[in-house]
């Protein structure tokens, strides 16, 4: 009675793997004048094949009549390249009546469908989920009921607009541009996840498309359809379009690359002078804004009390190092000297190595003004300490917190706990040329290597299992001070891995009713508590310290725009 069904298979050498299937090819539902909703299943009864160098396309027609008279007709169109793994899929729809709409499905891929099923290597859905193995998206991992449902989350929320999941035997994604209108006018499909498909109860990964949209007030978010109907006009078609991915040997990161690949990496936001206008606000913030003139010491946060800072008397130093004007460079060096003197008053002169107040621990401020010896004893009693904790593996329990015990499972090691102690003494290593430091480091990147998913960097509030752009950061950080220790490649290949991995927090598009969007990083794919959801929220100093390390893989990794990312991240830090 017509094309019902379709089946996606990947190129696999000399052979065609089955990757998923889609069954109806598309679905619409309306309201009826009734009142009560119809839904239809699009059947093609008409298909048109043509081929030409290079290229080949695959269009289906259809049209369907309604219980109530209407007609309603459109096209199921498919793009294939000569060599390429993905297609792109372009659908419409119109009615010859005016109809209330609820829901138009597609395009859609149901993952693993008669091959692979319910189970998965990975799945993910920038900014919302990152699973693995037999894990169920909208699980309760990271948030408490009901921020754990996030089966069709608001568009905005999607920091890489895609869809993926991974076999083992290759990867399989939906990909699209959220800015794309669907009716003229309108913009941000919705995007439908369940992986394993547990919402229509079968075995493959649910990916599909839909709209009207979240945003437009059609559809509540998570709902499944419009709450309030869209008025389709006669002569008013709909379209969507996106590209269906098929890779063999790949994961759900390459879904991201092909993601930059199709529609680019973003422009950096901002005009050519914000760098300079950022660094203008950050020495007001230095010099008035967290400074504490009773104590002669700095705030972390405005809310906070006052406490040593050295890496931010060491900002200021630096930045006195290029002032022009002799006032002004004199009033940052007086500053400079006001809160070194309390902080060895107060503390003695190894404080002047602490990372208190600061995301990105240097040890820069004594290679400016002295006590290197001082501030190198207390390092050296860090990373004894350090050692002392290492477990027999290389790696290191996660941290709890005692005021919040559900947080973390006592016990456990993840990429978080251990990342940042192996850059510390990798660092050290570097710096020392310790041999201790050096097989401590090591050991911990071998640990280091039974990890694919970045978590537990931020268990003072956030859940242990939730994915986390800092353990990626500090990741990066740790292999490659290992690659430069060794030159081992296969340090750099991890250091580039876990770049990749923290690539997908950082909003590659932004939402036309936003002035400040691209590049915005959000923290986690969690919550704080498990019910203060960090989804669609930026929190850029984690972002910051993720482009920090990036901007250093840049220096041995050219095939990727890595320091374009690392600017964007730091321009959108500065108009936030």
């Amino acid at each position: 009675f017509g094309f019902g069904v379709a089946q996606l298979f990947a190129r696999d050498g000399a052979s065609w793997k089955l990757a998923g299937g889609v069954a109806p090819l598309s679905r619409l539902i309306y309201r009826r004048p009734s009142g009560v909703p119809a839904e239809l299943a699009i059947v093609p009864s008409s298909v048109s094949v043509q081929t030409q160098s290079g290229s080949a396309s695959l269009t289906l027609f259809f049209t369907r009549s309604d219980p109530d008279g209407g007609l309603w007709n459109g096209s199921l169109k498919w793009y294939l390249a000569q060599g390429e793994d993905r297609a792109r899929a372009e659908f419409t729809l119109s009615c010859n009546t005016a109809r209330e709409l609820l829901s138009w499905a597609g395009p859609s891929l149901a993952a693993g469908n008669r091959s692979f099923g319910p189970s998965k290597v990975e799945a993910l859905f920038p900014g919302v989920e990152w699973l693995t193995g037999n894990e169920r998206s909208s699980n309760s991992l990271e948030h408490d009921p009901p921020l754990d449902l996030r089966v069709v989350p608001h568009p905005y929320r999607v920091t890489v607009p895609l869809m993926a999941v991974s076999s083992g035997e290759g990867v399989t994604a939906v990909l699209w541009d959220s800015l794309r209108t669907w009716d003229g006018t309108n913009r941000y499909p919705n995007a439908k996840f369940s992986s394993p498909n547990w919402l229509e109860g079968q075995a493959n990964h649910l990916m599909e498309l839909f709209v009207p949209s979240i945003k437009g007030g059609w559809v509540p978010e998570n709902g499944l359809q419009a709450g309030i109907p869209y008025s389709l006009q006669p002569g008013f078609p709909l379209s969507q379009e996106a590209w269906i991915l098929a890779r063999p040997g790949a994961g759900v990161l390459d879904a991201v690359d092909e993601w930059l690949r199709i529609y680019g990496v973003p422009p950096v936001p901002g005009e050519p002078d914000l760098l300079e206008q950022g660094l203008a606000t950050a020495r007001v913030g230095l010099m008035e804004t967290v400074w504490d003139a009773a104590t002669n010491q700095w705030k972390h946060v405005v809310e906070w009390g006052p406490g040593p800072a050295p890496e931010f008397a060491a900002a200021l130093f630096a930045d006195s190092l290029t002032e022009p004007d002799p006032a002004t460079r004199s009033a940052l060096r007086a500053r400079v000297s006001t809160a070194v003197s309390q902080h060895i008053a107060s503390y003695g002169p190894a404080i002047l190595g602490s990372s208190a107040a600061s995301h990105i621990p240097e040890y820069r401020l004594p290679f400016f003004i002295g006590y290197l010896d001082e501030v190198m004893e207390q390092y050296q009693s860090e990373v004894t300490a350090l050692i002392q904790t290492q477990q027999p593996d290389g790696g290191w329990f996660v941290p709890a917190n005692p005021d919040m015990p559900r947080l973390v499972t006592p016990g456990t090691k993840e990429l978080g706990s251990c990342a940042n102690n192996a850059r510390i003494l990798l660092n050290h290593a570097r710096l020392t040329g310790s041999a201790l430091s050096r097989l401590a480091g090591l050991k911990a990147l071998a640990h280091m290597d039974t990890y694919t998913i970045p978590r537990a960097a931020q268990t003072w509030e956030v859940p242990q299992h939730a994915p986390d752009i800092l353990a990626a950061a500090w990741a990066v950080a740790a292999y490659l001070d290992g690659y430069i220790l060794t030159g081992d490649a296969r340090y750099l290949e991890k250091a580039r891995y876990w770049a990749r991995a923290g690539l997908h927090f950082v909003y590659t598009w932004r939402a036309a009713d936003r002035g400040i969007m691209d590049y915005a990083t959000i923290p986690v794919l969690g919550s704080t508590h498990f019910v203060w959801s960090w989804l669609g929220l930026p929190v850029q100093w984690c972002g910051m310290v993720y482009a920090y390390y990036v901007e250093r893989l840049a220096d041995f990794d050219r095939a990727f725009p890595w320091r374009q990312i690392c600017e964007g991240i730091t321009r959108s830090c500065i108009q936030q």
